[in-house]
């Protein structure tokens, strides 16, 4: 049965403007959300603030960025000068002083593969979208987009002022210093005017550069879906090519729409196997430094259970959920790069479901070869590789990718702790 959601083929227009939806008001919005964390425009065109405040908005997130460096030198030079920390404190040095380069390299990279970037949204959000969509997948993509960006937003949002919520109890109540990194200056037991501006100080470039990080992991990960959903959205052009032999019109008429159809949906799939090649190169160390910063925070946790002086419900209860929000990080994070693989893997079946063998004589003999070459072309999936080693993989795969990524950890925990 025809699908009425589905713009025909026959119709497509490349040329055409793409139209004002739901969905590219939505990236729309997303890419200003991101561009506020302090990251470049990654909109294909400009957004709509004023030049003069983008231009020193820009100019003022690189400044506030560039300090932190200096910021986590200092961090490295705590171990040699810094002896007053607690255990936790302690822990959490050594947590930060691991995960700092990475989430900065993450940072770095979405600055200087800002081009990239913008060309993976303009072919998401005009190029593909004018060669073709259907309305009920991007229905589907819009509600996980919503869902998702306002959790991450709610989460990055509440990270650092959560955390500083934590120290201000520690100031009001046992009398601490206000530290939220442990730093070579000022030391922990400083209580100068001038040690607390530089912990304000701290905390606020911290506070800056968990906002950059934010922004660009939601861009990373919102491209990934809409990657995964243009896939789906391919799928669905193929299996309503049979459609065009529904008229009343002659059979080779019909047959030879079928094939310019069929052709133009090969070029769709080239252009998608293009962007999908872009995304590979983009997104390859945002999610490697992610991974491997989970594994870190996974090791760390176990830790802490270990080093717990008390071993009861109520001790064990931020433990316990800061060990589940980071299983579900990283499988939220493993799931979105594979579903461009468990969606792609799909197309071989829609491309053979398309209608060809509706088709006879000299087109038929035409259609076989060129969907046995569409078909072998298809197979071949786009993967994203963690460290150029590890493939993140979808479906059955994926969770044994997770489950080894619990196995490492806990090795590495094993391995290292005292009990």
């Amino acid at each position: 049965m025809a699908n009425n959601n589905v713009r025909k083929p026959e119709n497509s227009d490349i040329s055409e403007e793409t139209p004002p939806s739901e969905f590219t008001d939505l990236m729309y919005g997303i890419s200003k959300f991101v561009f506020l964390c302090g990251m470049p425009n990654y909109w294909p065109r400009n957004l709509h603030y004023n030049v003069t405040v983008m231009k020193y908005y820009s100019l003022f997130s690189k400044i506030v960025h560039s300090p932190f460096v200096f910021v986590v030198v200092l961090q490295y030079m705590s171990f040699f000068t810094e002896q007053q920390l607690s255990a936790k404190q302690q822990s959490d040095r050594v947590l930060y002083c691991i995960t700092h380069p990475f989430f900065g390299m993450s940072v770095v990279w979405g600055f200087y593969r800002q081009e990239l970037f913008a060309d993976i949204t303009h072919d998401i959000v005009v190029t593909l979208r004018q060669m073709y969509h259907d309305t009920e997948v991007d229905k589907a993509i819009v509600k996980k987009l919503v869902v998702f960006t306002t959790v991450y937003k709610i989460g990055a949002l509440a990270v650092v002022p959560a955390h500083g919520c934590e120290m201000l109890y520690q100031v009001i109540v046992y009398g601490d210093s206000f530290t939220c990194l442990a730093t070579a200056w000022p030391l922990v037991n400083d209580r100068s005017v001038w040690a607390e501006f530089g912990r304000a100080a701290i905390y606020t470039m911290w506070f800056f550069f968990i906002l950059k990080l934010s922004g660009i992991y939601l861009m990373t990960m919102t491209l990934t879906m809409c990657l995964s959903h243009q896939y789906l959205s391919l799928c669905s052009y193929f299996i309503n090519l049979p459609i065009l032999f529904e008229s009343n019109e002659d059979i080779i008429i019909k047959e030879k729409k079928y094939e310019k159809a069929f052709k133009y949906g090969v070029k769709m799939h080239a252009e998608t196997l293009r962007c999908a090649l872009k995304a590979k190169t983009a997104f390859g160390v945002p999610y490697t430094g992610q991974i491997i910063i989970n594994t870190i925070v996974f090791v760390q946790i176990l830790t802490h259970v270990v080093q717990a002086k008390e071993v009861n419900v109520a001790a064990l209860m931020p433990i316990l959920a800061s060990l589940f929000v980071c299983l579900m990080a990283t499988g939220m994070f493993m799931c979105n790069a594979g579903d461009i693989t468990i969606q792609a893997a799909k197309l071989p079946s829609a491309m053979f479901a398309s209608g060809w063998h509706m088709c006879s004589g000299g087109a038929m003999v035409r259609m076989r070869s060129l969907v046995t070459i569409a078909i072998t072309q298809a197979q071949v999936v786009p993967t994203i590789y963690i460290l150029l080693l590890c493939k993140i993989l979808a479906d059955r795969a994926n969770f044994v990718s997770w489950f080894l990524f619990l196995d490492v950890s806990y090795s590495t925990f094993k391995n290292n702790a005292k009990f």
